[in-house]
């Protein structure tokens, strides 16, 4: 889950910064002084890989990831998409499966970026930073669910500032304001007391205008731009915005998950209850297909389990908490522990 979210993402639930992360992936467009960076066939790739990982296709992604490295071995592109790949994947799975790989592929991509950098390739430079932008922004979700959240705000803050840094160097490459975008947003929407003391200005109408500016003047990052605004107006509790574009956005993609969960979320939040029983169920219903992940299992259970409770339906959500006990003892220890207080108030409703 998930759009960046250094600030924020423990506090939102971890499947939603699947969203997040593809929403940072901010694939290049084309600016005026590096028109030769990428090649029309790049740019289809790009394409191919941000879509399918909408689509939860991630050994598709890597297939599109490893061509893009072919074009040029020291190009960091490829290896910055293998990264978010791995990313995604860890996410999607709730498990720590690529730590080595995904690690790799950070360090190569901020390695060769530097490289670039330092040889003063005018075409190439902007893109550089952008690329040391990224890896940083993967490296503090990646910290954020799997390491400490203290490194994950350090990464964060290095990721502003090598957009900053491409900024200065040519301000034509507008991805760049996107990756801008999600970290001014949610650094003052989730600041709380630093904000209101003044350590940090409330920039969140910056934010989004600045991922409004990445959509309107990018040729391949409108979709991710829009998937960061999802989570940015239901934050903001704009629940009619958020949820026209998440449904445009699920029309797209309708194979995948991530705009299922940005529906279901909204709906609920917004107290549509009926209908965020319908698209949690359907989430629940996909997942139960692999049981690859019982962490969103249980939690998309317990969304319509609350949902029928609110509805005051006490009888239908006894009903929905009796589905936990068929597979309960099948949920790793660790996830378990991680969900212990929604899987112990299922548990309790359904013997009771």
């Amino acid at each position: 889950m998930m759009r960046h979210s250094f600030f924020y993402i423990k506090k939102i639930g971890w499947y939603n910064s699947i969203s997040l992360l593809i929403a940072i992936f901010l694939l290049p467009s084309v600016a005026h002084s590096s028109n030769d960076y990428l090649s029309e066939e790049k740019k289809e790739i790009i394409q191919q890989i941000q879509a399918n990982i909408y689509l939860d296709e991630y050994q598709l992604a890597h297939t599109y990831a490893d061509s893009l490295i072919t074009f040029n071995t020291n190009d960091p592109l490829g290896y910055l998409f293998k990264a978010a790949i791995y990313l995604g994947d860890m996410t999607d799975s709730e498990q720590e499966l690529y730590p080595d790989q995904f690690k790799e592929m950070i360090d190569t991509t901020i390695y060769l970026s530097d490289r670039i950098i330092a040889s003063a390739d005018s075409t190439k430079i902007a893109w550089s930073y952008l690329c040391v932008g990224h890896a940083a922004a993967y490296k503090s979700l990646y910290e954020s669910r799997f390491g400490s959240m203290g490194q994950a705000l350090k990464y964060g803050f290095k990721a502003k500032s090598a957009y900053h840094d491409g900024l200065r160097f040519d301000s034509t490459v507008y991805d760049l304001y996107g990756g801008l975008g999600m970290y001014h947003y949610w650094k003052s929407a989730k600041a709380g007391f630093l904000r209101w003391i003044g350590v940090f200005n409330d920039d969140k109408q910056k934010g989004i205008d600045e991922l409004y500016l990445t959509i309107d003047s990018s040729e391949v990052s409108a979709d991710a731009a829009w998937s960061s605004l999802v989570w940015i107006y239901l934050d903001a509790k704009q629940y009619d915005t958020a949820i026209v574009i998440a449904q445009k956005m699920y029309e797209k993609y309708p194979e995948g998950k991530t705009f299922l969960w940005a529906m279901a979320k909204i709906y609920f939040q917004s107290e549509q209850y009926e209908k965020s029983i319908e698209v949690f169920q359907l989430l629940y219903d996909k997942l139960m297909l692999t049981h690859k992940n019982y962490f969103n299992i249980i939690e998309s259970e317990h969304y319509i389990f609350s949902a029928y409770k609110n509805l005051g339906d006490k009888e239908k959500a006894k009903e929905i908490a009796k589905r936990c006990l068929h597979y309960v003892n099948k949920i790793p220890m660790k996830i378990r522990n991680d969900q212990r207080d929604k899987i112990k108030e299922l548990v309790k409703v359904a013997t009771g």
